[in-house]
């Protein structure tokens, strides 16, 4: 049976497994290949892959441009230490100027959605802001979070099909154990949900997608979607 590629649609981004050739620039870092466990409720940095994520924003950052430091991104202060490093790991600062600066802010701040969305933060805002203290028209920009809840995994689900050979209770048995201990909704999770469906070698194809957060209870359910 082939094996099929991991499709796993989070709001709409599709997070690709695929490194992309990366540029010698000093911020330009990946964690790919690297499984960096914090010790912080068992926080994984799997998934931080600057290089494939800034690929179309290239032209907005200089060889040798500083890394994005946690004093221009406000509304983090929640997180752990070991939290705000991997979510700003390898993301450089806003220096470009001009015309671009503008799409280069925002599209900087859309990568850092992006990874707060895959650590379980599924409702985050990150805004562009402008810091004028200095009065100077270098000034670097921040970025301004609202991080709302992080979300944990809640039930699991998966569509009933009187034709299928595999049970729908044996598929949901195997994906539970995939989940972390503390049930955070991150791009981790979903992969281990879907590896650990697919390594029951009875499937094609596995597709696994959040459902709608429960945004009372903080929860967010995941449905599986299997072809024989």
């Amino acid at each position: 049976m082939n094996r099929a590629l991991l499709l796993i649609t989070l709001g709409g981004w599709l997070a690709s497994c695929a490194s992309a050739p990366k540029p010698e620039n000093a911020w330009w870092k990946s964690l790919s290949g690297q499984e960096s466990q914090t010790d912080d409720e068992g926080f994984s940095c799997r998934g931080t892959r600057a290089g494939n994520e800034l690929d179309h924003l290239a032209r907005c950052w200089p060889p040798g441009v500083p890394s994005l430091v946690p004093a221009e991104v406000s509304g983090l202060e929640s997180l752990s230490h070991a939290q705000r490093e991997c979510v700003l790991e390898g993301l450089p600062a806003l220096v470009a100027q001009g015309a671009e600066r503008a799409g280069c802010h925002q599209g900087l701040a859309t990568v850092l959605g992006r990874r707060l969305y895959q650590y379980g933060w599924l409702k985050a805002e990150v805004t562009p802001r402008e810091d004028t203290s200095s009065g100077s028209a270098a000034a670097r920009g921040r970025l301004a979070v609202r991080l709302g809840k992080r979300y944990r995994i809640g039930k699991l689900y998966t569509p009933s099909d009187p034709r299928a050979k595999i049970d729908s209770k044996r598929i949901l048995k195997q994906a539970e154990k995939g989940i972390p201990k503390r049930r955070w909704g991150t791009q981790a999770a979903l992969e281990e949900i879907y590896t650990r469906v697919f390594d029951m070698a009875a499937f094609q194809s596995v597709q696994v997608a959040y459902g709608a957060p429960d945004d009372e209870q903080g929860l967010v359910p995941v449905i599986i979607n299997v072809k024989e």
